[in-house]
């Protein structure tokens, strides 16, 4: 239970910032747009938009961006779960 809370701790402080949030919700509200619509265009330019917003946050030094395997492989897993739903929820409703 401790590493979740503390999982949880550090997603909420390296998701600080106006600019951040502001990044993250057109880059995710875009990449929801472009998996119903299935536009691989735009899905790539929401995916930047939204890693923007964790470069940023580097360069501010609210938290440095982490590049370790174990977290880039969870973050490409779980991401490919939200596609999947994202998918799935635009076919069926």
């Amino acid at each position: 239970m401790k590493t979740i809370s503390s999982a949880l701790n550090f997603f909420l402080k390296f998701h600080q910032g106006t600019v951040n949030r502001a990044l993250h919700i057109v880059g995710f509200s875009g990449i929801i747009y472009a998996v119903a619509k299935l536009d691989w265009k735009i899905f790539l330019v929401s995916l930047v938009v939204v890693e923007l917003g964790h470069i940023y946050n580097n360069f501010k030094n609210v938290e440095k961006y982490d590049f370790r395997f174990k977290t880039i492989f969870w973050r490409i897993f779980f991401f490919g779960i939200f596609c999947l739903l994202i998918y799935l929820a635009s076919k069926y409703f």
